[in-house]
């Protein structure tokens, strides 16, 4: 079974994708992992995606989906995958969904995960990454904006789906 999980960060995907990996005996992606896995790797694709990251400019879907692909072609996704982080917008799922059909690959459940943004803010803020910036004005300004852009465009890819 192929599974995508949608959802804001905060929502519970790395959790519920892990008990899910575990129920299920499926390969948990997470889409940062492959971009890590790429550059650390030296792939050519790699080594173009670090270029933009470097930059910090977003990798383009001519790198990141064929990472993708790469990725879940790995003889621990035979028995399916649950693929998170990606795609973000509806282009990505429009190029995601042609990329799949043309690697007779099947897509067969999306799952949404509903929170509310107080409770995505408070569980981002939760994360200790630095016990000092946790309630820094700047950590909250781009929380809320990742998660407004989330929603605006998670709407979109959701309809690129016929959801």
């Amino acid at each position: 079974m192929n599974i995508l999980f949608f959802g804001p960060n905060g929502s519970g995907k790395g959790t519920q994708g892990a008990i899910l990996k575990d129920k299920y005996n499926t390969a948990h992606i997470e889409s940062g992992a492959i971009f890590r896995d790429n550059i650390k790797g030296g792939t050519e694709l790699g080594k173009q995606a670090k270029g933009y990251i470097d930059k910090g400019e977003l990798v383009p879907d001519e790198i990141t989906i064929p990472m993708i692909l790469d990725r879940l072609k790995q003889d621990d996704c035979k028995g399916g995958w649950l693929l998170d982080g990606f795609p973000r917008n509806k282009n990505q799922a429009i190029k995601l969904d042609e990329a799949l059909k043309a690697e007779n690959m099947n897509l067969d459940i999306v799952v949404e995960i509903l929170l509310d943004r107080q409770i995505a803010k408070d569980r981002i803020m939760g994360r200790r990454l630095c016990a000092n910036d946790n309630n820094h004005p700047n950590n909250i300004k781009i929380h809320v904006f990742c998660f407004e852009s989330f929603v605006k465009l998670y709407c979109l890819v959701l309809v690129s789906w016929g959801a």
